[in-house]
């Protein structure tokens, strides 16, 4: 018929395919990318998602919430402020960095052993805590700030216990899905996007954060002298970026190592990337 598209077939070698790790009943889809064709493998829905990012994150934000309920009650705080010592957003931190970091860490573990996932798998356990901070860091940041915009909107707004309760389920809820999101779809791309997140995070804090406003007539290392306030979130943001960008390293090189004989330039090109990380 005129104008029907011709197919063409493609013989693909056995080898080819066992590397990949696709069997011959898997059902393929092909993309183009960067003007080349890639064959990727149609992966089943997981029905587990549902229960992963509504069921878990739900029942443990519920559970954070009559433990600060009962924090409160006991403290005879009444009514409860939105910032401040034992305040909504304080318990909300705390929740929300320790739950998550929990869930982190026990999905994390959880698609690691999965055969499915390369990416997991191929993370040494000497990297592993370093992912776990940096994760652990931005959800951190992301809960202070998200409150320090809400005080500077709603000041000295304060809410009764089981409002206030209420406040800090949906918060630690998105809190604790976001970690097992993390902790699921993890690669190296993700990753990458992290270490920028990181870098540009902790500069912009240390911007907003520094008592000399004309620092920026001097220098950026400014931000990280003693002449600075909070000069360490600075360095500490450098330090976890740098042992991210080892972690990239470790990996990319790791992962070439499998499909390509090891030769000396790619040990100096190793080295040498190692060595400005550590710098």
């Amino acid at each position: 018929m005129a104008g029907q598209e011709q197919q063409v077939r493609v013989s693909i070698p056995v080898s080819a395919l066992k590397r990949a790790g696709i069997d011959r009943d898997d059902q393929l889809q092909l993309k183009v990318r960067n003007d080349a064709l890639v064959l990727e493998k149609i992966k089943p829905r997981q029905p587990q998602w549902q229960q992963y990012l509504i069921i878990w994150p739900l029942l443990v934000a519920i559970l954070s919430g009559l433990a600060s309920y009962g924090y409160w009650w006991f403290q005879k705080v009444r009514p409860v402020p939105l910032t401040g010592a034992q305040s909504i957003g304080s318990l909300t931190i705390v929740a929300g960095v320790v739950t998550g970091a929990v869930l982190f860490v026990g999905f994390f573990l959880k698609t690691r052993n999965d055969p499915e996932n390369r990416f997991s798998r191929h993370i040494y356990w000497r990297n592993f805590p370093v992912i776990t901070i940096a994760f652990i860091m931005i959800l951190a940041f992301a809960l202070v700030g998200a409150f320090w915009v809400l005080e500077l909107l709603f000041p000295d707004v304060i809410f009764d216990r089981f409002t206030s309760m209420l406040l800090l389920v949906l918060f630690t809820y998105f809190a604790d899905a976001f970690m097992i999101g993390a902790a699921l779809t993890i690669n190296a791309r993700s990753l990458s996007t992290i270490l920028t997140v990181v870098i540009v995070s902790g500069c912009v804090i240390s911007m907003a954060a520094n008592g000399q406003r004309r620092w920026w007539q001097h220098n950026l290392s400014f931000l990280g002298t003693h002449a600075a306030e909070n000069a360490w979130q600075f360095n500490l943001t450098l330090i976890f970026s740098a042992l991210l960008m080892v972690v990239l390293i470790d990996y990319l090189f790791v992962s070439l190592s499998r499909n390509y004989p090891r030769t000396w330039r790619t040990s100096t090109l190793r080295i040498l990337l190692t060595l400005t990380a550590v710098d």
